[in-house]
């Protein structure tokens, strides 16, 4: 159970190799000070963000720029909006938000708000059941989760991953009667995945999740085959490499392991490597496609990690020791990393509280 409220932290890699170095911004800088909330799923690409904050007696979306701790709020009222992802720059965000008033459809509807026009319903879902967009760095491709039967291929009507393009084409990028979740996307839009629990032979729903690849304008096909799930995906910006956890021995025979760690693969070269060997487990990683060395943020215990993959160097983010941390997002810029933590490192230990609280800080060196 946890004893402090929770926290969301932007903090500087002080303990990082000398690429990681930036002098130009305060060592923290808190975005949040109360609320439930958390990180986005899918890290921003570039130095905006865009996270959904307990507000106005509901959630709504406020913009975050690196180097500046004005949060800018984008929507307004009541309503509960989640999940929002951004293209560079943060002028195109989409989310998904209760519609039942605004909304014929009703239920869980996708928005967008690009520039200055006003929010507009970006798909018309008649289950209500469209979430959890992702969005490439132009803001053209979305990706996002329905049990509805948009493109006429989904007639089992299984949760599956569904493509919007620009013009407001729509296409159906998982399959099969199994559970498809959790899209990511790189900046150009080529390279997708997500994890399904279809069986790629038969279609049939296996129950254990895989994590699936698919290149614009190409069939899906997965590229794990362990004997317990493997989820939550997310692609660097350049495409080059797919974080994700599994509880499958996928560094070995594929065997139910109970715990999860982490493990990158590479679409070019189809090479795996396991990052994380911890008795206690690891989750959530997120990948950043530095051009110099990709890093991979994740938490195993409660604490938060950088793993460089060229580099095969690992390095606890810093300043969080007397903390509880829950997430690690691995962009927001070149020289930061997100956490969501319980930890207070502008004063000090763990901040008090009887209901959980969301904060957010930038740190650097």
């Amino acid at each position: 159970m946890r004893t402090a409220p929770l926290a969301l932290l932007a903090l500087g890699l002080a303990a990082m190799p000398a690429h990681a170095f930036h002098r130009q911004s305060p060592p923290v800088t808190p975005l949040t000070m109360a609320g439930d909330n958390a990180l986005t799923r899918v890290p921003p690409i570039g130095n905006k963000l865009v996270v959904s904050l307990a507000s106005g007696g509901g959630r709504n979306l406020f913009r975050f720029a690196h180097g500046d701790s004005t949060l800018v709020q984008l929507t307004t009222g009541n309503g509960l909006n989640d999940h929002p992802a951004c293209n560079v720059g943060a002028s195109i965000v989409v989310w998904d938000a209760q519609c039942d008033v605004l909304c014929p459809e009703g239920g869980r509807q996708l928005m967008i708000l690009a520039g200055t026009a006003p929010v507009q319903q970006l798909v018309h879902d008649p289950t209500g059941t469209s979430t959890n967009p992702a969005v490439n760095g132009r803001g053209s491709h979305v990706l996002f989760e329905s049990n509805a039967n948009f493109a006429g291929t989904n007639g089992l009507g299984a949760r599956q991953i569904f493509h919007r393009t620009s013009d407001g084409s729509i296409t159906q990028v998982s399959r099969g009667g199994g559970t498809s979740r959790n899209p990511t996307i790189s900046r150009s839009g080529r390279l997708m995945a997500f994890d399904s629990t279809t069986d790629p032979a038969t279609n049939a729903d296996t129950g254990v999740s895989q994590i699936w690849v698919a290149t614009f304008g190409y069939p899906a096909a997965p590229i794990t085959d362990g004997a317990s799930p493997s989820s939550n995906p997310t692609l660097s910006s350049d495409g080059r490499l797919v974080a994700f956890e599994s509880t499958a021995d996928l560094a070995g025979n594929g065997a139910n392991t109970g715990v999860s760690q982490i493990f990158t693969y590479e679409p070019r070269t189809n090479a795996y490597h396991r990052l994380t060997n911890q008795a206690g487990g690891c989750h959530g990683a997120t990948v950043d496609g530095s051009p110099r060395d990709s890093r991979v943020a994740f938490t195993c215990s409660g604490k938060a990690y950088i793993h460089f993959v060229r580099a095969n160097s690992r390095f606890i983010v810093p300043m969080l020791d007397d903390g509880d941390t829950s997430q690690a997002g691995a962009e927001l810029g070149a020289h930061f990393v997100m956490v969501a933590s319980t930890a207070d490192p502008e004063h000090g230990g763990p901040r008090r509280g009887t209901s959980p609280t969301c904060r957010t800080w930038s740190s650097c060196p």
